[in-house]
């Protein structure tokens, strides 16, 4: 290794590796993912895929794309289109009714995600913690 970044790089990457065969390839959790998917969609949500780790973030990350775009129509501000692996921004200004819009569209959203996903998060959480913690052991990390 040549730095301490380089380090965590390492590390990150083999969390990520581990997670997509251990996770992704777990077919328990691919069932409890697909079936968290097809009730989102029966609730009028559309999620990108049904794997499960999508399906762990879909709800966050839906919320990031939506208020990137605003964020994009501020004055002055030159941001790109969102993308879900470059940078991601929050506007500064909401006109007065959007925060209330915005935040009673997420209440619903995550209330729907917990009611959808409770057999899911309870299966993918914790196997997901161990994954990681694995991984980040083997180059040292205490999970502490």
């Amino acid at each position: 290794m040549k730095s301490e970044q380089d380090w965590f790089e390492q590390v990150d990457k083999l969390v990520e590796q581990r997670e997509k065969r251990e996770l992704d390839g777990d077919p328990r959790l691919v069932e409890l993912a697909s079936a968290m998917a097809d009730c989102m969609a029966a609730k009028g949500y559309q999620t990108a895929a049904k794997n499960p780790i999508n399906m762990e973030t879909w709800g966050q990350l839906t919320f990031m794309k939506e208020l990137h775009e605003p964020a994009r129509k501020e004055g002055g501000r030159d941001i790109p289109p969102y993308t879900s692996t470059g940078p991601w921004y929050q506007p500064t200004h909401l006109p007065d009714a959007d925060p209330r819009r915005y935040l009673a569209k997420e209440v619903k959203m995550a209330l729907d995600d917990l009611e959808c996903g409770k057999d899911f998060y309870a299966a993918y959480l914790p196997k997901s913690v161990q994954v990681a913690e694995a991984a980040q052991a083997e180059f040292g990390m205490d999970p502490d």
